[in-house]
């Protein structure tokens, strides 16, 4: 009906809301009205003089019926506003408890949303600690795997990456270097499409060295390593750490059957890394890892989250 007939339903909604109001401006009319009949019922006085009747006379020159329906109206006008006075201030009652009930809803949900609010702020302390608690211990490990047993220097550092196949992405998990600039991360989320990283996974390994180095010639670094890898010439731009040799593998499940993660050796010298003695104690460095990722799966921060977060 609303659709329909607009109009009607809003003068049945302005009818609804306010027809004590209305009353009782009809019980006004009404009084006034009646005070119009009862003086149209009253004999002129000069024709009285003239006249010269009694009393008994003069009522019955009077306009008796017009003289009842004006006390009548009068009546009616007066009861109407009384009804109007009432209803007006049940009305006014009753929108002052509604008022402070809703202003008591609305402290309590205040005090609902600081709760939650509060609660919520725990909770990111909670996974912030956690997944720095996570972090912290994948980050000693590869560094007792970078000094003790692949002596990496200064300009080399080592990365693990998670594969997330719904998001077709890497989550950088943990990286150690001696070199506090390379152990930050350049992008927390990498597309599985794309760098040496892509290649290492498709292939299950990828090793490669005698990259020039960006410092001497960028222009023949940025061609060699697009020539070699698909991937963005901004991405590539970004990255704080222009390694010229790589040495990529994969990590699997304890199955020994799916691959899960994605271990990045590297180094800014062309022929940094000693391919031979990495290849040597891989097979044990990639079990370790592998049990802390199983082990610390429960503490790893969800892919979703990561990227919300910045973790």
């Amino acid at each position: 009906m609303e659709e329909r007939f607009p109009k009607l339903s809003k003068i049945i909604t302005f009818l609804a809301d306010n027809w004590h109001w209305l009353l009782g401006i009809l019980g006004a009319i009404l009084i006034a009205w009646s005070g119009y009949m009862l003086e149209s019922a009253s004999p002129d006085e000069s024709l009285l003089i003239k006249m010269k009747t009694n009393c008994q006379d003069l009522y019955s020159i009077l306009n008796e019926k017009q003289y009842k329906n004006g006390k009548w109206v009068l009546i009616l006008g007066i009861l109407l506003d009384i009804i109007s006075i009432v209803f007006v201030k049940i009305s006014e009652v009753s929108k002052s408890k509604i008022l402070i009930q809703y202003n008591s809803d609305i402290e309590t949900l205040k005090d609902r949303i600081n709760s939650l609010s509060q609660d919520k702020n725990t909770l990111e302390d909670t996974l912030a600690k956690t997944s720095k608690d996570y972090y912290d211990l994948l980050n000693f490990k590869l560094a007792k795997i970078a000094t003790k047993r692949l002596s990496l220097s200064e300009n080399e550092r080592i990365t693990v990456y998670r594969h997330n196949k719904d998001e077709k992405s890497f989550e950088l998990i943990s990286r150690f270097s001696k070199s506090p600039i390379y152990c930050e991360p350049d992008r927390k989320i990498y597309k599985d499409d794309q760098g040496f990283i892509a290649i290492g996974w498709q292939n299950g390994k990828y090793t490669r060295d005698g990259f020039p180095r960006f410092e001497k010639n960028e222009a023949a670094y940025i061609t060699a390593i697009r020539n070699e890898c698909k991937i963005p010439k901004d991405v590539l731009n970004n990255i704080n750490m222009k390694s010229s040799s790589f040495y990529i593998n994969t990590i699997k499940d304890t199955s020994n059957v799916y691959p899960i993660a994605i271990i990045v050796i590297e180094s800014k010298n062309p022929k940094g890394l000693d391919f031979n003695a990495i290849n040597n104690s891989y097979k044990e460095i990639s079990i370790e890892i592998q049990h802390d990722l199983e082990a610390l799966k429960r503490l790893e921060p969800s892919l979703t989250i990561a990227k919300n977060k910045g973790l």
